[in-house]
């Protein structure tokens, strides 16, 4: 595969989510272990109005989004995350310093948010 180069819809490194009756686990490759999400996001990414040209979207990432709405929407506390995701407390520190920078990224920029992976973006397109 060419540096660079986003891998077939297929590659297996790409995990599909499971679900049950209150939430999913989904499988990130670059994270060692599954995370609960509680809430599957209804959408998969907004565009901003107004800007010029077609800028790069920025990619949050679905356990960046869940860290974000369960700490800053819901109120919980890291550590009450963290048992909900099933993650330490130092991830959701992490995850939610990543979220909220490429937040205000997008919107200061005036780019894009994506709700996913680059691979998984190209795997809804290629689907739609």
């Amino acid at each position: 595969m060419k540096k660079g180069a986003l891998p077939k819809c297929s590659d297996k490194r790409e995990s599909k989510p499971r679900s049950s009756s209150t939430g999913i686990i989904i499988l990130i490759p670059k994270r060692a272990l599954p995370v609960w999400l509680g809430v599957i996001p209804p959408i998969t990414g907004l565009d901003p109005v107004g800007t010029q040209g077609k800028p790069d979207p920025v990619y949050l990432e679905p356990d960046e989004l869940e860290a974000m709405r369960l700490v800053d929407l819901e109120g919980l506390s890291q550590e009450e995350a963290g048992e909900r995701m099933g993650v330490s407390r130092g991830t959701v520190w992490r995850l939610l310093q990543s979220a909220r920078r490429k937040t205000a990224q997008a919107l200061s920029e005036g780019r894009p948010i994506r709700i996913g992976t680059p691979l998984q973006q190209t795997c809804l397109e290629e689907n739609a």
